[in-house]
C-alpha cells in the first residue's frame, strides 16, 4: 500500500488583513433582539400576586395570569417593587408581568386580608392593607397560563426557571360576551349573569368575577350600534381583558376586532359523539356539548355557574349553552394584537 506523503506542501502563502469594507466596530454590533411577535423581554410574575388565580389540576400550582390576558410591567422605573432587592429575581429578568388596568390605578387592599401578605406584596398594613397597582399600558398578551412566582417556598422547587415572555402582534380567539344580549334574554332562561360595567373596576359582577379568574374574555354591548363591529379598536378593562377603546389610537390600544361568531355547529362537531360526563362542568366537545366549541362551552359554564343565575337540578346544560349562543350571547372574538 502506497504511504501518504504529508511533508510535501504547496508555497508558502501571506495572510491578507480583513478588507476595511468589513470590518465593524465591537461597540456597535446589530441592535435587533427579535423579531416583535414575541418579544424578547423575560419577565416573572409579580410575587404580590400569589394566590389570585385558580390551581391547575396537573401541577397543583397556582395561574395567577390566564393566557389570552393583556398584561403590563413592572420594572426598575415603577413604585411597585418586592422589597430591598431588585424585585427579588435575577438579573436576565427584565421586569415583573402584571395584568394591564387599562390605564387607571386599580386598588389591591382587599386582595390582602393579613399583614404579612401585604406587606410581601409591596403594600404597607395598618388596620387593613393599603396596596394599588399604578395606571399602566400594554406591552403585550400573554400567551401561555403564567403560574405564581414561589422562589423560596421549596428546596427542591422554584419555579424561577420559567421566564415568561408575550405576543406583540398575533391573531387570537377569546371568549365574547354580549351584555346587553345577556341581560335580555337572561328571562328566558331564568339566568342572572352579571357582568355589569365592565370598564369600572368597581362595578363588576359575580359573573364576571368568576370568569377573570381562569378566562380572558371579550365584553361588549351589541345594543349599542359602534360596539362589537369589525375593525373596532379593543383595549384593557380594569382587570386586562377587551373591551372597546373608540375610535382613537393610543398607549392603551392593544390591537383590532376581525369579527365575533357565535354561529355554530362548525366543521360538523356536534356529530362527534364525545365522551358522556355525569359533571356537566367537564363534558368534552363534540354532541356533549351540542357543537359548541370546548373553550368557549367551559367559559359559558362557568359564568353561569358563578353568577346570580345559577344552575338548576335537572337542568340539560348544554341546551341552554348552545340556546345562550345561537341568541348571540355568547361568541368567540377573533382578535389581531398589534401592541
Amino acid at each position: 500500500m502506497a504511504k501518504l506523503n504529508f511533508t510535501g506542501g504547496g508555497g508558502s502563502r501571506k495572510l491578507k488583513a480583513t478588507p476595511s469594507k468589513y470590518r465593524q466596530s465591537p461597540g456597535r454590533p446589530n441592535i435587533s433582539q427579535s423579531d416583535g411577535i414575541r418579544p424578547a423581554f423575560p419577565l416573572m410574575p409579580y410575587k404580590g400576586m400569589n394566590g389570585w388565580g385558580f390551581e391547575d389540576v396537573t401541577t397543583e400550582d397556582q395561574v395567577v395570569i390566564p393566557k389570552g390576558r393583556i398584561v403590563s410591567a413592572i420594572t426598575a422605573n415603577s413604585t411597585l417593587g418586592e422589597g430591598d432587592t431588585y424585585y427579588g429575581v435575577g438579573k436576565g429578568v427584565m421586569g415583573l408581568i402584571t395584568p394591564c388596568n387599562g390605564g387607571s390605578a386599580r386598588d389591591l387592599s382587599g386582595k390582602y386580608t393579613d399583614e404579612a401578605s401585604c406587606v410581601a406584596a409591596g403594600g404597607t398594613w395598618d388596620s387593613g392593607c393599603t396596596l394599588s397597582l399604578a395606571a399602566n399600558a400594554p406591552i403585550g398578551v400573554a400567551e401561555h397560563d403564567v403560574y405564581e412566582n414561589i422562589g423560596g417556598a421549596s428546596l427542591n422547587y422554584d419555579g424561577r426557571n420559567k421566564n415568561w415572555g408575550v405576543v406583540a402582534h398575533q391573531l387570537i380567539k377569546v371568549p365574547a360576551v354580549d351584555v346587553n344580549a345577556w341581560a335580555t334574554y337572561a328571562d328566558a332562561v331564568a339566568k342572572d349573569g352579571d357582568f355589569a360595567d365592565v370598564g369600572d373596576v368597581t362595578a363588576v359582577g359575580p359573573s364576571y368575577l368568576a370568569c377573570e379568574l381562569k378566562y380572558s374574555f371579550y365584553t361588549y354591548d351589541g345594543n349599542v350600534a359602534t360596539e362589537g363591529q369589525a375593525g373596532n379598536l379593543l383595549k384593557s378593562d380594569a382587570y386586562g381583558n377587551y373591551m372597546e377603546a373608540g375610535a382613537t389610537v393610543n398607549n392603551q390600544v392593544v390591537g383590532r376586532l376581525m369579527g365575533v361568531d357565535f354561529r355554530f355547529n362548525k366543521d360538523l362537531l356536534d356529530t362527534v359523539q364525545s365522551k358522556w360526563e355525569d359533571n356537566a362542568a367537564y363534558k368534552t366537545a363534540g354532541t356533549g356539548t351540542m357543537g359548541v366549541p370546548q373553550f368557549l362551552y367551559d367559559f359559558a359554564y362557568e359564568s353561569i355557574a358563578g353568577g346570580d343565575g345559577a344552575w338548576v337540578s335537572g337542568e340539560d346544560h348544554a341546551v341552554t349553552i348552545k340556546s345562550m349562543v345561537d341568541a348571540g350571547v355568547f361568541g368567540e372574538a377573533w382578535i389581531l394584537i398589534n401592541i
